[in-house]
């Protein structure tokens, strides 16, 4: 009995195939879905490091090792004000007219052999001058040939200027603190507190303190120093006017003292705890011994040059040897009246003359005070056993002399020099040998 329900050998055969490959092409399209679906995977991640990469305020490029542009990020559109659409395809050296700091050949040398490079590059763009911090990163293929560089730039304009300045003005202040050296003044900087902060080589050849020993120390202190006023009064002018000036006296580290005109100006708001003082000090110690012998000999000259005018004023002139003579010119004043007695009552004691002749006839006014002036020569004449004969006596002194009761009962009185001569040498033992 045939079966002819049952499949044939060879329609099984075919059939058995079919599945087979009805299998095989769905794991394929499986295969093909899992790659589909992995790519696309792997463009979102490129897209987000894509957006990653514009984000980023740094100007970053990818370039084939030729130079030529094949990505520009926004931070590179805002560094170098240059679309993206102009830049790729470029060679980067030409587009930003890149300046190196070594030789290109050298650089590139180093990148392929280290992988990487890193440096200071100078761009010129639409915008200016850009110096930039480089950093290069070389990628190479599976077979581990390069291929790309990756270049990330990092605008340091500002902080290259800011560099500079300072640089400039470290360069200043260092050529400034050398002429502060060479100048022949102590300078000192301190703090309001009196801490030293800087001390020239003036300060040295003045103090003897070298500027290792003297920074950090308080400057009143080392120097022992002697205010011509106190010291929080000096402050306080200080802080009012931002300066102050005076002589101040500071010891040395030899011990010697030494007289110094100070200079002190405030460097800053005195308010402000950070202000400093530069103190500028020139020994006058020379000056000041040279002003003080000066004056002394100034004083020596003016008490020489008095006593000559009172020798002149108030002359002795000798007669004989017991007779002298005294001539009285012009006002008499109670200290020229001093002068008078003090050169005739040495001139009488140094010549032993027994009679001194006292003319006033050149003395214009007689008061009070000049009838004084004589009674007490005359009394000091006494002393010294002398007399005195007061000559020259005119008819209005006289009445003068009357009118303030001058008492001149113990004085010869003559009307003229001639007449007190005749008077004197008639004396007993008054003619003697004539001068």
């Amino acid at each position: 009995m045939s079966n002819s329900s049952a499949p044939s050998g060879t329609a099984a055969a075919e059939l058995d195939v079919f599945q087979r490959r009805t299998v095989e092409l769905e794991r394929l399209l499986h295969a093909a879905s899992a790659r589909e679906i992995e790519r696309e995977r792997e463009i979102g991640a490129l897209r987000e490091q894509v957006e990653l990469l514009d984000i980023a305020h740094d100007a970053i490029l990818v370039r084939r090792l030729d130079g030529v542009i094949t990505y520009w990020n926004r931070g590179a559109e805002r560094m170098y004000d240059i679309r993206r659409e102009d830049a790729v395809g470029r060679a980067s050296h030409e587009l930003l007219r890149t300046a190196f700091p070594a030789p290109l050949p050298a650089i590139e040398r180093s990148l392929l052999e280290a992988g990487r490079w890193e440096g200071d590059l100078k761009h010129t763009t639409p915008r200016g001058v850009v110096i930039v911090a480089s950093r290069w990163v070389l990628r190479r293929g599976p077979s581990g040939a390069p291929e790309t560089v990756f270049e990330i730039n990092n605008d340091i304009t500002a902080r290259k200027a800011a560099e500079e300045e300072r640089d400039r003005q470290t360069a200043l202040l260092k050529r400034q603190a050398q002429l502060l050296d060479l100048a022949h003044d102590a300078i000192l900087l301190r703090a309001l507190d009196g801490t030293i902060a800087y001390w020239n080589q003036g300060a040295e050849r003045m103090y003897g303190y070298a500027a290792a020993e003297a920074i950090g120390a308080r400057s009143h202190e080392l120097l022992g120093t002697r205010f011509p006023a106190a010291l929080p009064a000096i402050e306080r002018a200080l802080r009012t006017e931002g300066h102050w000036q005076g002589e101040l006296e500071h010891t040395r580290r030899d011990g010697g003292t030494i007289t110094v005109e100070s200079r002190w100006v405030v460097q800053a708001d005195p308010g402000d705890a950070e202000a400093l003082i530069m103190e500028i000090n020139t020994d006058i110690t020379a000056r000041k011994e040279a002003e003080r012998m000066r004056s002394e000999q100034q004083q020596e000259l003016i008490r020489l040059q008095a006593t000559a005018i009172a020798e002149l004023s108030t002359p002795l002139i000798p007669i004989t040897d017991h007779v002298v003579v005294m001539p009285l010119i012009g006002v008499l004043d109670t200290l020229r009246a001093q002068q008078a007695m003090d050169t005739l009552l040495q001139g009488l004691s140094s010549s032993g003359a027994t009679v001194a002749i006292v003319d006033i006839t050149g003395v214009k006014v007689v008061d009070t005070k000049v009838a004084d002036a004589l009674i007490r020569v005359a009394q000091g004449a006494r002393l010294l056993g002398a007399e005195v004969v007061l000559t020259g006596i005119r008819a209005d002194v006289a009445q003068t002399m009357v009118g303030l009761g001058v008492d001149l009962r113990n004085i010869v009185t003559r009307g003229t020099l001639q007449g007190g001569i005749a008077y004197a040498l008639s004396r007993p033992g008054a003619r003697g040998r004539l001068a």
